[in-house]
């Protein structure tokens, strides 16, 4: 190369790959995607809203100024109450009454037995407001957890909602003191296992994702009261999410966002990415990007760390099929 000729080429001479690698490079940091097609799509996750009406409603206008809308849909992993009609109306709000949204069921949910029946109903009927979970599900849950445990797919990847506060047991519940789907402590059951490793076992898609509202490892808050607290089952689940290849087990509970990789030893590939909190408290509030391309995963994370602004705060690569994991980046990033 002739030391005169400038380093930097024209677009022109670099030819329309190398621009399409470069602007997809540039999207996928900037999280802004162009509409989503056949090839790449983006899904968005928050948690524990609990009453924060207001708080909630923040972030989701931030993701609509950040990102442009929800993506394909919007998963939030638990404690939904005070009440999930509300939380629902702001979805409706800022991401249109058409939007899809997986909700799923957390410790606090489990005291009013009218809000959990309205999880069931969102399940069987769209609470005869909008199209049901139950139209775009692959695997229903077993008898006990049908309404609050089930899967589906989108284009490449497999999607996972588990109740983990499912005891066992084939009858559905009223409230803490009566039932299957509300009587148990957050644990993964044998049962609840044995389903889980079924489903995992027809799956034909490449990315796997599960959402449960309580940590396999908590970080910060609810250590030895998560799935912690039953060590043989929990070992088992993480066992079972390795030897199928998910790409990630993602939950809330604790209200910080933290991410690590791997078991109680940091052994393994399976990432724990907790989701903060979405309405909780304002130095804490947090909602993810997960970028699923044909051959890798990304996660953009943006946070509000009590300026009343959100901002990306991180950006890993979580899987690619090509090459092999990064080493673990971090193991919790908190406020």
């Amino acid at each position: 190369m002739d030391q005169n000729e400038p380093r930097n080429r024209p677009l022109s001479q670099i030819g329309a790959i190398g621009i399409i690698a470069i602007l997809t490079f540039a999207l996928l940091a900037s999280g802004r995607l162009p509409a989503q097609d056949g090839g790449t799509f983006y899904f968005t996750v928050t948690s524990d809203p609990h009453s924060g009406y207001s708080r909630f409603s923040r972030l989701c206008d931030a993701i609509n100024k950040h990102l442009g809308g929800a993506g394909a849909f919007h998963v939030t992993a638990g404690d939904l109450v005070g009440s999930i009609a509300k939380n629902r109306a702001i979805i409706d709000r800022y991401f249109g009454r058409a939007a899809l949204w997986y909700p799923v069921v957390g410790n606090h949910d489990l005291d009013k037995p009218k809000e959990l029946e309205w999880l069931r109903n969102e399940y069987e009927n769209g609470n005869k407001l909008r199209s049901p979970i139950s139209e775009r599900i692959k695997n229903r849950g077993p008898a006990g957890s049908s309404r609050t445990t089930y899967s589906w797919d989108h284009r490449n990847a497999h999607f996972i909602v588990l109740n983990v506060y499912w005891n066992g047991d084939a009858n559905e519940g009223n409230g803490r003191e009566n039932g299957s789907d509300t009587a148990g402590e957050g644990d993964i059951v044998p049962a609840l296992l044995k389903w889980l490793a079924a489903d995992l076992a027809a799956n034909d898609k490449p990315f796997i994702f599960v959402f449960g509202h309580e940590p396999a490892f908590p970080w910060e808050r609810h250590v030895g009261d998560s799935l912690d607290a039953y060590k043989e089952n929990r070992d088992a689940f993480w066992r079972l999410l390795e030897s199928a290849g998910v790409t990630a087990y993602v939950c809330g509970h604790t209200h910080y966002y933290s991410v690590r990789r791997g078991d109680a030893g940091n052994i393994g590939n399976v990432w724990q990415i907790g989701a903060g909190s979405a309405g909780k408290n304002d130095d804490g509030q947090t909602f993810l990007q997960f970028i699923v391309g044909s051959r890798e995963v990304s996660l953009n994370v943006y946070r509000n760390a009590g300026t009343g602004s959100f901002r990306k705060t991180a950006y890993l690569k979580l899987k690619s099929v090509k090459q092999p994991l990064p080493d673990l980046m971090e193991t919790a990033v908190h406020p």
